[in-house]
């Protein structure tokens, strides 16, 4: 069997979603026939992803997504039952990741509606965001672009520092990350960007060597140098 990646689907497609969906409700009481609104309203906006299998023309599989700046959500992702356990849905997911990393994307969340389906997502080197950003909800990362590694702490440095609280909380208190970073030649741009999951009232700080060049809550930062949702990411610096 062959099978393709269709990021225009037709209502063809979109029927043909519907039907399969509605047959494993029937069966199994389960699936997302129940958020039929969400999928048929993505189409509609073409945030809405269809594996087809060539040969027949027949969507498999299909996800949903929404984008924010440089963040992708992937809010649903099936495959019909008949096709599961293939590597489909690894190919689905990656696939969509290398058409959007050529728009300007760099990193990918998710809600997981089951525990069940949060061992799949760590195959694909999904990560757990804090539960103290997410409660005791499942919620996910992957960054799609090379980032910038945490540090040990050393003072020699030039540094980016992180707490998981706010400026109040973390006084006398060490960070709970940090990030020696370097920067591209004449230029405050980083070699190699930090993307990491923060809250936008946590304690933040850039230092170099023993002098501070910022202190305080992230949203206090140059927001046009800082993107902050639930992920602080910095692409550049600016004193």
């Amino acid at each position: 069997m062959n099978f393709k990646i269709n990021f225009n689907p037709t209502k063809k497609h979109l029927s043909q979603i519907e039907i399969w969906l509605i047959d494993e409700k029937n069966k199994t009481g389960n699936g997302f026939y129940n958020n039929w609104n969400i999928i048929s309203e993505a189409f509609s906006r073409n945030e809405l992803v269809v594996l087809i299998e060539k040969d027949i023309d027949i969507a498999v599989g299909f996800l949903v997504f929404e984008i924010n700046e440089v963040i992708i959500e992937i809010v649903i992702m099936e495959l019909n039952s008949k096709y599961r356990n293939k590597g489909l849905a690894r190919r689905l997911v990656e696939d969509t990741f290398s058409k959007f990393k050529k728009k300007g994307i760099i990193v990918c969340e998710l809600f997981c509606s089951t525990e069940q389906s949060e061992s799949f997502w760590k195959r694909l080197d999904f990560i757990n965001l804090p539960n103290s950003l997410c409660g005791n909800l499942i919620r996910m990362y992957k960054t799609l672009i090379p980032t910038l590694k945490i540090s040990e702490p050393n003072e020699v440095y030039e540094r980016i520092e992180l707490w998981y609280m706010d400026t109040c909380s973390a006084k006398e208190k060490t960070p709970n990350c940090t990030w020696n970073i370097s920067f591209k030649e004449k230029s405050q741009e980083l070699v190699i960007p930090i993307i990491h999951p923060a809250h936008y009232d946590w304690h933040f700080s850039w230092k170099s060597e023993a002098k501070t060049k910022y202190i305080g809550r992230v949203k206090k930062y140059n927001f046009e140098q800082l993107l902050f949702g639930r992920f602080m990411i910095i692409k550049s610096l600016t004193d």
